[in-house]
């Protein structure tokens, strides 16, 4: 940590360009000068907020400009960092504003006092990152520890599997989440909508269409609930933030792409992205706020731009942050409080995904695609061949026309945090997608001989025999 972060109460003064007609210090300014700053520190923010595109700050003075000075002093935790920066209400009736419960300050040229600043002053000068290189790697075997534990499958909900409106989703590409009022969304990469069904399969609608405007989409790359919130991530235009109403509060369209994610705390949402190696885990944790602004911490150097050379499933709650990669078995574990650290590193070795885990970019093969966390432990669902499926398939080349499960066997592992060591296994022929975001379901997917294909949402628990 730096000199100045040390000093947490030192004062300050920063000179921020202010655009004509926005010199007084408001909810709107605020707005401008975090996303500005936001993205160039961090990769994130710059978005939108109903129709005014961020980014006006500046760490300069210009003629002709209004000068403003800001008293800075900076709070010392992540929770600090990010409680504070929703302090002040946007003008505009935003829910955001409806669900802050913070109160209006003034709007006067004022000093911004705390927190409030720890993403700006996190993009003028930049922090270290926390040593990950001493953090060793921990070899577990993936053998299964509790001999008589057994994991069940309960069904919640059937989607699919008869004629009906918007079952074009129903794929083994497709995203779920379920949301607090137990809607169920469902986007596939080809369609720019979601499709909401609720718990007994019934097809409800669908939100949004193909276009360049808030609420119009490209191709979405999954969407997540919160408790006051629906996130809907878009391979190459950022995140759309809806209500539960579905309206559009905010568009960020300057991050990168986000395959997976949890929601942590109230609205935070942390993924993980790669990150040149040789970093000891390979990737970044970020932490993207309601409002657009990004903290990332980690990694020893930038995070690669485009598509993700590595992909993660992640997991979480509002203490501890999970990745796991894709192709690989391991799995690390961040503490979120008091500051995000890397504090376990676990290289599970799994001998059936081992297996089925070559060098050469082949499929089908062995993939971990979906990870939970709750009060039984870490969760992790995977896929691999079916032992009966003996062909591979080259990047480009086409999947064959048979029923999924006579390609894909599904498998869901319980994980003790502590140690990394496999609790309980399930192994169904089913091919099982990964989990449904915002929910402890986990879905598989199915193909018969007559009917339409279908997804279950399956609640998983474990007992002793």
């Amino acid at each position: 940590m730096n000199e100045t972060h040390r000093h947490s109460r030192d004062l300050l003064v920063v000179h921020l360009r202010v655009e004509p007609g926005f010199e007084e210090i408001d909810g709107l300014l605020e707005a401008r000068v975090f996303g500005g700053f936001a993205g160039l520190g961090a990769g994130g923010g710059g978005g939108e907020h109903q129709g005014e595109e961020g980014g006006g700050g500046e760490a300069a003075v210009h003629g002709g400009w209004p000068q403003v000075e800001v008293g800075l002093s900076f709070g010392t935790t992540r929770s600090e960092c990010m409680k504070a920066r929703g302090t002040r209400p946007i003008p505009g009736g935003s829910p955001l504003d409806e669900h802050d419960g913070t109160p209006t300050m003034s709007r006067a040229p004022v000093h911004l006092f705390g927190a409030v600043v720890g993403g700006l002053f996190a993009a003028l000068v930049p922090t270290p990152s926390p040593t990950l290189s001493a953090q060793q790697p921990i070899p577990v075997s993936g053998e299964v520890t509790c001999a008589d534990c057994v994991i069940t499958l309960d069904t919640v909900a059937t989607i699919g599997g008869r004629d009906d409106f918007g079952l074009h989703v129903i794929t083994p590409f497709s995203q779920v989440a379920v949301d607090r009022r137990g809607r169920v969304l469902i986007t596939h990469l080809s369609y720019p909508e979601i499709s909401i069904f609720d718990l007994s399969g019934d097809f409800l609608g669908t939100v949004g269409r193909e276009g360049d405007r808030p609420g119009e989409y490209d191709g979405i790359a999954h969407v997540n609930v919160g408790p006051r919130f629906v996130h809907v991530f878009e391979f190459h235009r950022g995140r759309t933030v809806l209500d539960l109403g579905f309206e559009v509060v905010r568009t960020d369209r300057s991050l990168g792409q986000v395959l997976s994610s949890v929601v942590i705390g109230s609205d935070e949402v942390a993924f993980a992205v790669p990150v040149p190696e040789p970093a000891a885990v390979g990737h970044q944790l970020r932490i993207l706020d309601v409002r657009g602004r990004v903290a990332s911490f980690g990694g020893e150097g930038p995070a690669a731009p485009g598509p993700q050379p590595h992909r993660f499933v992640v997991a979480g709650d509002a203490e501890t942050f999970w990745a796991v990669r894709q192709q690989t078995n391991r799995v690390v574990r961040w503490n979120l409080e008091p500051e995000p650290v890397v504090a376990l590193v676990f290289d599970r070795t799994v001998e059936p995904f081992e297996r089925d885990n070559p060098p050469e970019q082949l499929w089908p093969r062995a993939l971990n695609v979906g990870a939970m966390l709750d009060d039984e432990g870490l969760w992790i669902a995977w896929q691999t061949p079916d032992p009966g499926w003996t062909e591979r398939i080259s990047p480009g080349g086409e999947i064959p026309e048979v029923p999924w499960q006579t390609v894909l066997d599904g498998w869901l592992d319980l994980v003790d945090p502590a140690t990394g060591e496999t609790l309980a296994r399930y192994h169904g022929d089913d091919a099982l997608l990964g989990f449904a975001h915002g929910s402890r379901y986990v879905i598989s997917y199915h193909e018969p001989n007559e009917g339409g294909a279908y997804m279950r949402l399956l609640e998983p628990r474990v007992s002793r025999e």
